[in-house]
């Protein structure tokens, strides 16, 4: 019965993976997309208080949707993911956190893989595709490549998890840890992820903005930097 009770128990505890200026960079993005109605998708949406709530609070100031794609059984190579998949409901977790948010209305959750999901998504479709899901370099590459034909012409493919390109990085050591979640940082990025750094330089070279090379501004004051990433389809 205390096992049962522990996998229906929401998660309201810290989890510190999406920074202030991950926020800021995201609704930036958002704010970029000059259409009356937003048609956004999240692939790995996981607790939904960070990309998630992020995309929320800016569709509020106008309309639009917003599909998230999760299995919400965690990464397979992040040990913290699974311990939380046996202590807590981590879908409950997420309807809590969009509920808190007021994102219930134009929230749609998909319980489904990132490839199903893209095989029932029609293309040329969303204005906006947010990938951070399996940070693996294979599911990285799938996913870039499933999602890109989604985007609508003129829209935007970003996601999260890009703290560098290859040369900056490191890339025989990116090489050597690509099927892991993440190896230890720099003094700015105390974590990269080698396998979404190796799959956006594969997919996109210096097409695509990374804004770990930006300075972003907070409205206290503060300056840091991001590991969003973002290519616009031409």
């Amino acid at each position: 019965m205390i096992s049962v009770f522990r996998r229906n128990r929401i998660f309201k505890g810290n989890y510190p993976a999406f920074s202030p200026y991950d926020r800021l960079a995201l609704k930036m993005i958002v704010r970029s997309i000059h259409k009356p109605f937003k048609r956004i998708i999240e692939i790995g949406s996981w607790a939904g208080n960070g990309s998630t709530a992020a995309i929320i609070e800016e569709l509020h100031k106008g309309e639009g949707l917003l599909y998230c794609v999760d299995t919400w059984k965690g990464t397979r190579n992040v040990k913290r993911h699974q311990d939380m998949v046996r202590e807590y409901d981590m879908f409950g977790t997420f309807m809590h956190n969009v509920a808190k948010v007021r994102g219930q209305d134009f929230v749609k959750p998909l319980v489904m893989s990132s490839q199903d999901a893209a095989s029932v998504m029609s293309d040329n479709v969303f204005d906006l595709v947010f990938i951070d899901a399996d940070h693996a370099y294979d599911e990285t590459l799938k996913d870039i490549r499933l999602w890109m034909p989604k985007v609508a012409p003129g829209g935007i493919i970003c996601g999260h998890d890009c703290e560098a390109r290859p040369e900056d990085a490191g890339r025989e050591r990116l090489m050597q840890h690509k099927d892991e979640d993440s190896i230890d940082g720099n003094e700015v990025f105390l974590k990269f992820h080698p396998g979404v750094i190796l799959a956006v330089d594969e997919c996109f070279k210096s097409e695509c903005h990374l804004w770990a090379y930006d300075e972003i501004t907070l409205d206290d004051g503060v300056v840091g930097k991001s590991a969003i990433k973002k290519k616009k389809k031409s």
